[in-house]
């Protein structure tokens, strides 16, 4: 399928105007930035001011995360996760095992996109 190069993420996340469903339980709300530029916020957030929910914790793979290390540690990271704002913090939507991937490299920071989710 075609990638976005830069973020080497499906390119069919990069809609003009509109939603995309994740599931059922999440809806990414695809739209102009401040810029007014179509696409998705990203940068660089501390690892620390991520919230993994509780549910999610329970799906950790600790295999898949030393492969993932290994990897990020030759070839950095590859694709952000993808996390909401929520409370003064970031809430993890995808991307557990990068996170868990880049804590056990002891990063400080790892590239996200900031996405806009909604509950059905």
């Amino acid at each position: 399928s075609l990638r976005c190069l830069h973020f080497n993420t499906p390119a069919s996340l990069f809609f003009p105007h509109g939603s995309i469903s994740f599931g059922q339980s999440h809806t990414m709300d695809i739209g102009p930035n401040i810029n007014g530029e179509v696409g998705m916020e990203s940068l660089a957030i501390k690892v620390a001011e991520i919230y993994v929910p509780t549910k999610r914790r329970g799906t950790l793979d600790p295999e898949k995360v030393e492969v993932l290390a290994e990897s990020i540690l030759e070839d950095g990271q590859q694709t952000p996760i993808q996390v909401r704002r929520g409370n003064n913090r970031y809430v993890l939507i995808e991307g557990m095992h990068r996170l868990e991937a880049m804590k056990a490299l002891g990063e400080d920071s790892i590239d996200a996109l900031i996405v806009a989710a909604r509950r059905h």
